[in-house]
């Protein structure tokens, strides 16, 4: 029976080890090709896990740099901004644009303003922008016609007569497009338009007719120049700073450069006692403008915060400039013995003669003062005024 038992016993074990053995030997690779495949499978496996560690540390050190940008006190930019007006205009006028830059830029942009003359010439604000000498300017363009022949454009006497005109034909109708392009030829870049002031003629003699004009020197820029001369003017160009002197002593008769505003912040109604209309520009139309590298440079939040604060300030300007139109005028007649002529329709239409031939001189100048004058009358066609 024991003996029965223990055969029994070694027929289980044997039975067992026939059904394992090839269970284990299957556990393993059948040939040492099909081991070096599952080899390089799992080392392939390997490589990716190894790539995705890799990738997800570039991650994370990208993240890093950016806490850090974030954490790292902002760069804080301190600019001069060359005014092409005297100290009394660029105060009123530029401070709340400086101070909106500031605010808007959380601390990060602080301009000082300088006045005309006080810092870099009028005559050389582009260069001295292009050559990072200021990083700002509020001047006007027709000052450097003579490298921008489009520049003269923005003398086209008669032509807008509002503040609404000049943002229709600058900011909608293309004119700031093309500004900025010229612009861009002299290394700055454009920001907008300053709209200003009326003006017209101011004069130490008394004009009540186009044949009293030709008796004067009159100070004008070369734009205004082309329809003085048609009239059989003279005219001669100085700048702001020294429109005074030149007033008072004499060495001009009369100026074209603004209205009451300017005159009386600049002092010329203490000498020049006679007003001659209508407007020959109303509003005056300035440029805002940065030097082209540095505006490059800018990150896009600070560009756009820039933008937003000069169209803010220019129609604040132009809003001053027309209540101020009215005060300062009727002050000037009043307390300072200011008298106010106007044209007769004959000299008037006279006038327009003279004008028109100014149009078609700056028109010929350049395709892009082609391209200006065309918006321009486009414009005036569309209102009836053309």
């Amino acid at each position: 029976m024991k003996r029965k038992r223990l055969l029994t016993l070694l027929g289980s074990v044997c039975l067992a080890l026939m059904l394992v053995v090839p269970l284990v030997a299957s556990c393993g690779p059948a040939t040492p090709e099909a081991a070096e495949e599952e080899i390089a499978a799992l080392e392939s496996e390997i490589d990716e896990l190894e790539g995705d560690v890799a990738a997800k540390d570039a991650e994370i050190s990208d993240l890093e740099d950016e806490i850090a940008a974030l954490r790292a006190p902002a760069e804080v930019y301190e600019w001069r901004l060359q005014d092409s007006y005297g100290a009394t205009m660029t105060g009123w006028r530029l401070d709340p644009l400086v101070a909106d830059i500031y605010e808007m830029s959380n601390g990060q942009i602080k301009i000082t303003t300088y006045p005309d003359g006080s810092l870099i010439p009028v005559e050389e604000i582009p260069d001295a922008l292009e050559e990072g000498i200021v990083e700002m300017g509020v001047t006007y363009s027709g000052y450097y016609s003579d490298k921008i022949p489009c520049f003269s454009c923005a003398d086209a006497a008669f032509s807008w007569q509002s503040g609404d005109d000049v943002e229709v034909v600058w900011n909608l109708l293309g004119v700031a497009d093309i500004w900025r392009d010229a612009w861009a030829d002299l290394g700055c870049y454009y920001l907008g338009p300053h709209m200003g002031s009326q003006c017209y003629l101011i004069s130490t003699k008394p004009v009540e007719t186009l044949e009293d004009l030709t008796k004067l020197k009159i100070r004008a820029i070369a734009a205004q120049a082309i329809w003085l001369e048609e009239l059989g003017a003279s005219s001669i160009y100085y700048p702001a700073s020294e429109l005074y002197t030149s007033l008072s002593r004499g060495i001009i008769d009369g100026l074209i450069y603004g209205g009451a505003v300017d005159a009386m912040d600049m002092g010329w109604f203490e000498v020049a006692k006679y007003v001659l209309k209508p407007s020959v520009i109303y509003p005056t139309v300035d440029d805002y403008i940065i030097g082209l590298d540095l505006w490059n440079s800018l990150p896009e939040s600070l560009q756009t915060i820039i933008t937003a604060a000069v169209v803010k300030n220019s129609r604040f300007c132009y809003l001053e400039y027309q209540e101020g139109e009215f005060i300062d005028l009727a002050k000037a007649r009043d307390e300072m013995g200011v008298t106010v002529n106007e044209l007769s329709p004959e000299d008037t239409a006279k006038l327009m003669v003279a004008v028109a031939k100014q149009w078609d001189v700056l028109e010929a100048q350049s395709e892009r003062s082609a391209q200006v004058m065309d918006i321009m009358k486009g414009w005036l066609r569309t209102q009836g005024r053309l």
